[in-house]
């Protein structure tokens, strides 16, 4: 098969100032040279027929590959079309390879250097002529957030209880592409005051359903720490390629899984 080269509150008006789409950067190089030219995210969909900012669906044997905190799921065939793919000279962190993977250029990527030199090298490509290879800098495999993150996250089992609702304020979590500094969007979500017998907890709750004061029976998860750290929603809410503007803690006794009214 070929390869084909080539702030909480901040609202609705300021996303439309910073603008969601479209101000990305793509350094995007030929394999077999240093030649590098930059596109915006439009330019890039013009050019190419796909967008960057997607991950392609494949299948269920596919195999995540990741260099430092980037990562790709290539299926094996997937694998061999990047293995003899050309030859890299360049791997700056943000410089990008279109690889397309059928020959009508309608399943294509956009893969980091860094990592299609690394599947490269750890298949032991053949190309003899290949320069010098220059030592990857792979980014720390752990950084101070995903150890935060870890610390954090726990896998307390959903209990079930009767709550009396008593306030309920708005929030939102502003997040982006980890590789890119522009706004992706909001998840919104709520901070819900709930009182059980005598005692008045604080809970997340990532919906846009409506919620008001009253009698419900709430689904929980109770955080030992007292806290949610922002990247864990994000990370559920969107995929695990996208993080907070901020990673932030959220003061909370846990989050909300459902809410039924007894009527």
């Amino acid at each position: 098969m070929k390869s084909t080269t080539s702030k909480i509150g901040i609202g609705i008006v300021t996303l439309a100032m910073m603008g969601i789409g479209g101000c990305s950067k793509y350094n995007i190089c030929e394999p077999d040279s240093t030649n590098c030219k930059q596109y915006n995210s439009t330019e890039f969909e013009k050019k190419f027929n796909f967008d960057p900012g997607t991950y392609r669906q494949v299948d269920e044997f596919s195999q995540k590959i990741c260099i430092g905190n980037y990562c790709e799921q290539f299926s094996p065939s997937d694998i061999e079309v990047v293995i003899n793919y050309g030859i890299i000279h360049s791997t700056k962190n943000r410089d990008f390879y279109v690889i397309c993977f059928d020959e009508e250029k309608t399943d294509c990527t956009a893969i980091k250097g860094n990592l299609l030199d690394k599947i490269q090298k750890e298949n032991a490509i053949k190309n003899k002529s290949k320069t010098p290879e220059k030592k990857i800098e792979n980014r720390p495999t752990s950084t101070k957030e995903e150890k935060l993150e870890n610390k954090i996250a726990s896998k307390d089992s959903v209990t079930e209880g009767d709550y009396t609702i008593t306030d309920v304020q708005l929030g939102i979590i502003p997040y982006k592409h980890k590789d890119e500094d522009c706004l992706k969007g909001v998840i919104p979500f709520k901070y819900i005051t709930a009182k059980n017998r005598d005692e008045t907890k604080v809970f997340v709750y990532v919906s846009n359903d409506n919620v008001r004061n009253g009698v419900a029976k709430l689904q929980i998860s109770e955080s030992p720490n007292g806290s949610i750290i922002t990247l864990n929603i994000v990370k559920k809410q969107v995929d695990r390629f996208h993080e907070p503007i901020q990673t932030k803690l959220i003061k909370a006794n846990g989050t909300i899984h459902s809410i039924k009214y007894n009527l």
